[in-house]
């Protein structure tokens, strides 16, 4: 029985290889960034892609934040978001102040976008610990016949 242990175990670790190898090559096809996909590839909140009519909308969870703590920025198809934490806390004996502490934290979360957004139009809404961002998405070209004439 230990045989067969170590053969299932190798061949999950295998399957697993080619289906990130077989989803990678899909993804690159479709010029689709594997990670904006694969939550397992990526660490950070999780995030979420509804591609609805005329626009696209990314769900941020974990967000337990206020609105001013939230930096949002669209730079080459890719949503960066930016959390800057402050907390000051002081201690006082009486009327004297006796310690004073503040606490900051930053964190930066590149999100790469499945397709192409206008930046122009983008808004964001930060409801009930998700944070969700629409944007329009940039319509695709028109087809357009070209005669081919001989010389």
């Amino acid at each position: 029985m230990p045989m067969f242990n170590d053969w299932r175990q190798q061949e999950l670790r295998r399957l697993r290889q080619e289906s990130g190898e077989l989803f990678d090559r899909l993804c690159d096809a479709l010029g689709l960034p594997p990670d904006s996909f694969s939550p397992a590839r990526r660490s950070g909140p999780t995030v979420r892609f509804f591609d609805n009519p005329g626009r696209l909308v990314v769900e941020i969870s974990s967000f337990a934040l206020d609105p001013e703590d939230i930096h949002l920025t669209l730079k080459d198809n890719v949503l960066l978001v930016e959390v800057v934490q402050e907390q000051r806390s002081a201690s006082a004996a009486g009327d004297m102040l006796i310690t004073r502490k503040r606490y900051s934290r930053q964190t930066v979360s590149r999100i790469p976008l499945p397709f192409r957004v206008h930046a122009e139009g983008a808004e964001a809404v930060l409801q009930d610990g998700v944070l969700r961002v629409f944007m329009p998405k940039c319509t695709q070209g028109v087809q357009h016949h070209i005669p081919v004439r001989g010389a």
